[in-house]
């Protein structure tokens, strides 16, 4: 779950300067204007980032840089305004190192699922597979 408030921004280039939004709790209709980094369309934080929006009857971000990569999200919020959403962990565990960065009080909740499922996309998984698939998901 991020939770409400993991939303990462840059502000302008002088680390001292309190980021847009910061400081106070926002919506998430008050972060489209600026640019979203996040990950490619059908990953978890994207997923659950845009039910969100839609959840609020919002439109979803539409300036968006997609990269599953962390590191890149950083090089574009450290030189810009744009906005990272991240689970609340790393969210915090970043802001506590790296001036310039802030988390920012979202009013709504994102909900990231607990754990993920990958399967082959362009496969079927042996049977044998699919069947302690299924039973693991029923169990849950």
């Amino acid at each position: 779950m991020m939770g409400a408030g993991s939303l990462m921004i840059r502000s302008c280039p002088l680390p001292e300067s309190t980021p847009p939004l910061a400081g106070r709790s926002v919506s998430l209709a008050e972060t489209l204007p600026y640019e979203f980094v996040i990950q490619e369309s059908g990953l978890p934080i994207r997923t659950a980032l845009e039910n969100a929006f839609l959840a609020n009857r919002r439109t979803t971000p539409r300036r968006v840089t997609n990269s599953s990569s962390l590191l890149v999200a950083l090089s574009v919020v450290m030189g810009s305004e744009a906005i990272a959403p991240l689970t609340r962990e790393v969210a915090q565990l970043l802001t506590r190192t790296s001036p310039g960065l802030a988390i920012l009080n979202t009013q709504e909740t994102v909900t990231v699922p607990p754990f993920l499922v990958l399967c082959p996309r362009h496969r079927e998984l042996a049977p044998v597979a699919q069947k302690l698939l299924d039973e693991v998901l029923r169990r849950l």
